[in-house]
């Protein structure tokens, strides 16, 4: 397993234009953009490649897996290079499965056992025996015990420490097993990480168990692998189980639809990497058993039906690899992560991106929107995000989850890319000729603060620091799109930044942008509306342990009289900036979170004076930027436009562009069936477009 004992944590995001803008009184005029181009974080092919696994059973012989042949053979054609497996001692059938994956190429991460009984500390010497013996050369990695802090053992967290102390040390005792990094243990509860703490001396890995749980992959780890590495004391994480199961037919444990699977693992893989996972194992490769009511998850979390036919999501994460690959993601060798030059803008907090150098002197832009409201059945939005180059590319999407289309534009030095929760790569492979019409065009940037004065905003608050009582350093961040000016961060209780709003409009809208820390307390105001009787911002359930992030945002409707109306809730992410919306038309107080609606609730008419924005008496603790308010109701569009925003790029000049052409990129021969000829014909791939002249 390539992972060291002094890992270094991945570096997350895309790079964002940086600069402070004006309020809108006295516009910036708009900014020349002249070559070099900012260089964004690259990670080589082969880390990313390398940071898929997927686990396996091939000890069950009373499942799916008893055909060890089949087994192989998925996973060969998936294009994973690791495995996750358990030493079933005396089971030469698990073996020769282990050994003939290894013979392709993929090796395994495998369990040790665990404790036998309630306070059973012994580790058997028979495991190093089949390390040395028939498992020799199919292994990277071992693991200490898999979730006993579920077993039935009161005190489970001696009996853990006393059988993961006893393995380190048979294996360090062994002079030819010594080497072998050795990930510590994985829990079922979150609150177990913590009561656990630091990983002993020898365990070189975090481990960590992280389901989404139905929700957006996002959710699951940002915010969390930081958490975890404290916990324990590690730089470098390993997720050993992480996946969605389809068993819809019941409501004790959230599922997704198989197509809703196919739009979110890829997101989950590509989103770990950017958190730091070294490496994730999806869960599992194959349903184990048949259940036609779908109403036991465990037998649906596969990849693979029961019968063998790969379900969507298994195509999806083919595509990604191969996609990434530009080929056979296991023919990928270790090579330097040449940094890619390019202006990425749009798609604000909601947008997620990852770009990847590849071997061939190529690249590769995974982009995609944190939005859970597709996959639930409520359509996805569609948002541009402009990439810009200093010098053409030949440039081509390939959408992995939506039949792996691809579509061709030829050789350039823009496109405009509409993004949604489906993960689209952008391919940008080197151009063969560089013709003098395809020069790099002349840019601009339009200040973000004129797109929302031609809205119709009356107010407009960079919220800076220094400014009615605020202290600490500048709060704005690369995390933050470009446009977002400095804000501040809150540091203490009453500090309070109070703002006058003119015009006293009674229907309106307020836009902030938010970051909770996760020192804030669980239930902060950190914005009012002063006098209302609602119409507050507030942070919610902070302090939730790792690995599970229940953090959400609410706001309040407007109630009759003195009385509070109802709350609304909205997910978060504890450590990341959100852009808030609160749109009161009179009846309705609607709630964004990220321009997506979370909620809303019913509302009267109420004058607008005055607003509180910091910790008014409250725990909240975090950032702040960016206030606006309309004199208006603004429409659900509007709201996302601004959520999604940047300092939009402006074009002078191009060359035409050519006709797109679409095909069915190529990849490596699977088991067909009727899920992957569902993939290719019901799911619709993101729209690309040009920009030839200034928008």
């Amino acid at each position: 397993m390539d992972i060291k004992r002094t890992a270094t944590t991945a570096a997350a995001g895309l790079a964002a234009i940086a600069g402070l803008i004006p309020g809108f009184a006295q516009p910036a005029a708009a900014e020349t953009v002249s070559p070099p181009y900012p260089k964004v974080t690259t990670y080589s092919a082969h880390d990313v490649l390398h940071g898929t696994g997927v686990v396996i059973h091939s000890g069950y012989s009373d499942t799916s897996y008893q055909d060890g042949r089949r087994t192989v053979d998925l996973v060969d054609g998936l294009g994973v290079s690791h495995v996750r497996d358990a030493v079933m001692l005396g089971r030469p059938d698990s073996y020769a499965v282990l050994k003939s994956l290894a013979a392709r190429g993929i090796r395994s991460n495998l369990l040790l056992g665990g404790p036998a009984y309630a306070g059973d500390t012994r580790f058997s010497t028979a495991y190093l025996d089949a390390l040395r013996g028939p498992l020799a050369g199919t292994y990277e990695s071992v693991e200490q015990p898999n979730e006993y802090d579920c077993k039935p053992d009161a005190s489970w967290l001696t009996t853990l420490k006393g059988y993961s102390a006893n393995l380190v040390r048979g294996m360090d005792a062994a002079a030819d097993l010594a080497g072998v990094p050795v990930l510590g243990p994985s829990f079922c509860r979150p609150e177990s990480v913590r009561s656990y703490g630091a990983l002993p001396a020898g365990v070189d890995v975090a481990n960590l168990h992280s389901y989404p749980q139905g929700k957006a992959p996002e959710l699951a780890i940002e915010g969390v692998a930081d958490r975890t590495r404290t916990d324990t004391a590690r730089s470098s994480l390993v997720v050993t189980e992480s996946g969605y199961h389809n068993a819809t037919g019941q409501a004790t444990r959230p599922g997704v639809t198989e197509a809703a699977a196919a739009d979110y693992l890829p997101r989950l893989l590509l989103n770990n990497k950017l958190n730091g996972v070294k490496r994730t194992y999806v869960y599992e490769l194959m349903d184990e058993k048949v259940n036609v009511a779908r109403n036991d998850p465990e037998q649906h979390f596969g990849l693979v039906r029961v019968d063998g036919t790969p379900k969507p999501a298994y195509h999806a994460v083919r595509n990604l690899l191969w996609g990434i690959a530009g080929g056979d993601p296991k023919q990928v060798r270790p090579s330097v992560a040449e940094p890619l030059t390019a202006r990425i803008t749009g798609g604000g907090p909601l947008l997620r991106s990852l770009a990847v150098a590849r071997p061939d002197g190529g690249h590769v832009v995974a982009l995609w929107l944190a939005d859970a409201r597709h996959a639930a059945g409520q359509g996805s939005p569609t948002v541009e995000v402009d990439v810009a180059l200093p010098s053409p590319r030949q440039v081509s999407t390939l959408a992995v989850s939506a039949g792996n289309r691809r579509i061709d534009l030829g050789t350039r030095s823009r496109v405009t890319v509409g993004v949604t929760g489906q993960v689209t790569l952008l391919q940008l492979l080197p151009a063969p000729v560089v013709d003098a019409v395809l020069a790099p065009p002349t840019l601009s940037l339009v200040p973000r603060a004129e797109q929302l004065s031609a809205d119709g905003a009356t107010l407009d608050r960079a919220l800076d620091p220094g400014l009615g009582g605020w202290t600490g350093t500048p709060a704005a961040d690369g995390s933050v799109p470009s446009g977002v000016r400095v804000g501040a961060t809150v540091t203490a209780r009453d500090q309070v930044l109070r703002v006058s709003v003119p015009g006293k409009p009674t229907r309106w809208t307020v836009e902030v942008y938010a970051k909770a820390s996760a020192s804030s307390a669980d239930t902060a105001p950190f914005l009012q509306v002063d006098g209302a009787p609602g119409a507050q911002l507030r942070t919610y359930k902070v302090s939730a342990p790792a690995p599970v992030s229940n953090f959400q945002f609410s706001a309040f409707g407007l109630g009759a009289g003195t009385s509070w109306g109802q709350e609304i809730h909205g997910q978060g992410a504890v450590g990341r900036w959100h852009h808030l919306a609160m749109v009161n038309d009179g009846s309705v107080l609607r709630f964004y979170v990220d321009g997506l609606l979370a909620g809303q609730a019913p509302s009267r008419t109420y004058a607008m004076t005055t607003i509180r924005v910091g910790s008014p008496g409250s725990g909240f603790r975090g950032s702040l930027a960016d206030l606006t308010v309309f004199p208006t109701a603004l429409p659900a569009a509007t709201v996302l436009a601004h959520a999604t925003s940047d300092d939009r790029l402006s074009l002078a000049s191009t060359a035409s562009p050519t006709a797109p052409a679409t095909a069915e990129a190529a990849g490596p021969t699977v088991p067909s069936g009727p899920a992957a000829r569902a993939t290719t014909t019901s799911r619709r791939a993101p729209w690309v477009r040009y920009l030839p002249v200034a928008p």
